[in-house]
């Protein structure tokens, strides 16, 4: 009964290797992915705070420029 059990045992465990071996990669890409998109994100979000800042800008330049004129 040892050897049949001590037979599974080490069965089981290559099992356990492989699969950790095969889930090693896809995890690894799952977490580049989700940088990825963080990054994404934050350009999106500098992007947009970017394009305020010029319209605000430009607001009060072209304020200044009426008060100037007038």
């Amino acid at each position: 009964m040892d050897k049949v059990q001590d037979k599974w045992i080490e069965q089981n465990n290559g099992l356990h290797r492989q699969l950790s071996v095969r889930t090693a990669e896809p995890e690894k890409k799952l977490t580049d992915f989700r940088q990825l998109q963080e990054q994404l994100l934050l350009q999106e979000k500098l992007a947009s705070l970017g394009q305020l800042s010029a319209g605000i800008a430009h607001e009060i330049k072209k304020h200044q420029l009426h008060q100037q004129l007038f």
